[in-house]
């Protein structure tokens, strides 16, 4: 017998998450691509997403953008009841993203079997630097890849 790992995409089981997240569960999804790099690292890392009354800036959201794609990046700013969202790995924002098309917040991650909480300090100060730091993110990645490349001969 063969058998074949299914992946659905999030666009297929987002009636389930939005679901779950009423019911107050929380849900585990596995990250996909590279768009919130260096943080959260595609197919390795996994984010917990819960329902949440109030966004932030810094807060690492599931939306859903007008044309119907979901998507997990950060709040970068924060206008009335919209908001601008990029990608920790992007160079270009997302403005007018509604409250009503926030679904829900990273509560945590998961990274190598551990889990990591969105309150952390260290996680906190990282999100404000990166935020912080938006017009330097290319040139910051660059020397971040460096360093991890020295890091991983080292060892």
């Amino acid at each position: 017998m063969i058998s074949q790992k299914i992946t659905p995409s999030i666009t297929e089981i987002a009636p389930f998450i939005c679901q779950s997240l009423d019911e107050g569960k929380r849900v585990r999804l596995t990250v996909t691509g590279m768009s919130m790099y260096p943080m959260l690292r595609d197919r390795m890392d996994s984010v917990i997403i819960e329902k949440a009354d109030s966004f932030c800036k810094y807060d690492v959201v599931l939306y859903k953008r007008a044309n119907g794609k979901y998507v997990l990046h950060r709040i970068v700013g924060v206008h009335g009841d919209s908001f601008t969202f990029a990608g920790d790995n992007e160079l270009a924002k997302e403005y007018g993203i509604e409250r009503a098309n926030c679904i829900g917040k990273m509560k945590a991650f998961e990274r190598s079997g551990k889990t990591y909480d969105a309150n952390l300090l260290w996680y906190r100060l990282y999100s404000r630097m990166w935020v912080c730091f938006f017009s330097f993110r290319r040139p910051l990645g660059k020397v971040l890849r460096l360093i991890a490349r020295i890091y991983k001969r080292l060892k």
